[in-house]
């Protein structure tokens, strides 16, 4: 038990830095996968009090 909690402390090996390409194919794949939903969210679902969608506005 001890030494699952000890791995929690860290101070071994960082995976690999990620390419900046998967970070832009990643942020693409979920705007494509949200956009949809947000499509059906606000002309299908208008007059509903459903939420399906939070938004952040930066």
């Amino acid at each position: 038990m001890i030494l699952f909690f000890k791995k929690m402390a860290g101070g071994g090996q960082r995976p690999p830095k990620v390419n900046l390409s998967e970070v832009c194919w990643s942020w693409l794949g979920a705007f494509l996968g949200i956009t949809p939903v947000a499509y059906l969210n606000y002309n299908l679902l208008s007059g509903n009090d459903f939420v399906y969608i939070i938004e952040f506005w930066f």
